[in-house]
């Protein structure tokens, strides 16, 4: 019987002395709140609620007035920190583990395009330029899924509520949207400018006439170009957003261009001579 009330006795201390484990809400939308709180069944004699922003070589700091079991927090001050609490039980310190919090924590909302012989870049401003005659699908990432509206020139278009839109006629498009995991905050893009060009009066350009090899392709590294050319030609790496990454000028007629920097993904490298251009799709391992 003795040894049962021991046993009994020890277990019950353990309980009491057990560090505290803490839950929170740990992804929050702009202009929300969440809460942390203590999952253990136990009633610890007092807290205090400590913060640290993970990124930053700090101590934790004890946050003013938090010092119940649970602790409310806004979506701005404690973006990107790090929560715990400390109790006290019999004398004795206790530290719970700690969990992040997060906000904003999507990407920024962008424009997708495919490039293709009828749509291509402007090399020296990022326009889309369409051929006369066709169009190009301007593409929303899933996620941005909700309270969708596209604009052209700043104009609402009527029924253009979906993650892809058809343009058919020139000028700067932007989109609203917002993510579907936060819907009530809404996002937009920076303008995107299409112009539509008479593809079939483009004056022909010996120069890019003439034959370019680029390989390898899918590349993990370098690429290399093989231009019969006896000019100079630039060249400019783009992703698919059109967002320059690298540019430069080929001077010799087997040139090697340095990827190795890039994240694997699929990328445009448009090589131009004067007033034309011709753009290639790169696949980077």
């Amino acid at each position: 019987m003795k040894i049962k009330f021991l046993l009994f006795l020890f277990c019950s201390l353990n309980l009491f002395a057990q560090n505290p484990t803490i839950e929170g809400d740990l992804m929050l939308c702009p202009n929300t709140n969440g809460t942390a709180t203590i999952t253990n069944d136990v009633n610890y004699e007092t807290y205090q609620w400590y913060f640290k922003y993970w990124f930053l070589n700090d101590d934790y700091q004890p946050i003013e007035n938090a010092t119940e079991s649970s602790f409310t927090y806004d979506w701005y001050t404690y973006d990107q920190a790090l929560l715990k609490v400390v109790v006290t039980l019999n004398g004795e310190t206790l530290e719970s583990n700690a969990i992040q919090i997060d906000s904003y924590n999507w990407t920024p909302i962008y424009i997708q395009n495919e490039l293709n012989e009828f749509v291509t870049v402007d090399p020296n401003d990022g326009t889309l330029l369409v051929c006369e005659g066709h169009t190009v699908d301007l593409n929303l990432p899933p996620l941005f899924s909700e309270n969708i509206v596209w604009y052209n020139d700043g104009v609402p278009i009527e029924g253009a509520n979906s993650l892809t839109y058809t343009v058919t006629a020139p000028g700067a498009y932007t989109v609203t949207a917002s993510p579907n995991i936060c819907p009530e905050s809404s996002n937009s893009t920076n303008p995107l400018y299409v112009q539509f060009i008479d593809c079939s009066l483009s004056t022909p350009n010996p120069e890019l006439e003439k034959n370019i090899e680029i390989y390898p392709n899918p590349t993990p590294d370098f690429i290399h170009i093989n231009k019969e050319l006896n000019a100079d030609l630039n060249y400019i790496i783009s992703d698919m957003n059109q967002k320059t990454l690298a540019k430069g000028t080929l001077t010799d007629q087997y040139s090697k261009v340095d990827m190795s920097q890039l994240s694997s993904g699929i990328y445009m490298i448009t090589l131009y001579n004067g007033q034309h251009s011709k753009s290639y799709k790169i696949v980077k391992k």
